[in-house]
């Protein structure tokens, strides 16, 4: 199996990979009972030797829930009813999430409530005090 390009150029070695693979609970039919379909894949973050350590901690934290205590990302496929499907699927599910990892975060864009937004909100207001005026006591005259 060749090395995983990514679209930004960079390469995933298949040294760093590793596959396991289990039975599958998707379908299939008999074949589910029979074969091992569902493909676990392993990518060791600590052979990527190309990243640096922001973009190592950057993956880390993007994917924390995906990282177990090894340092390797885990993603697995069951979808189909063929192991090599469910391995290319999931290899295609790890480049696109190293790829979405690795992306800068875009700063967000301040904007300004809209006048409609603005008046809805005063006339909300208006309508909550209304009603809890009405729960006040009435205002004696000192009698």
């Amino acid at each position: 199996m060749p090395d995983i390009r990514l679209s930004s150029g960079l390469v995933i070695p298949r040294s760093a990979i590793s596959f396991t693979t289990s039975r599958s609970s998707g379908p299939g039919g008999q074949n589910v009972n029979k074969l091992d379909t569902k493909v676990d894949v392993l990518l060791d973050l600590s052979k990527l030797w190309w990243l640096t350590e922001a973009q190592r901690s950057l993956i880390e934290h993007s994917l924390r829930r995906r990282v177990d205590a090894q340092g390797r990302i885990r993603v697995s496929s069951q979808k189909h009813r063929s192991q090599w499907r469910n391995k290319q699927e999931a290899l295609e599910m790890l480049a696109h999430l190293i790829e979405r990892a690795l992306e800068p975060e875009r700063p967000r864009v301040a904007t300004r409530p809209t006048r409609s937004a603005k008046t809805k909100r005063l006339e909300r207001k208006r309508i909550d005090s209304q009603k809890k005026a009405g729960r006040r006591r009435p205002i004696s005259d000192g009698e």
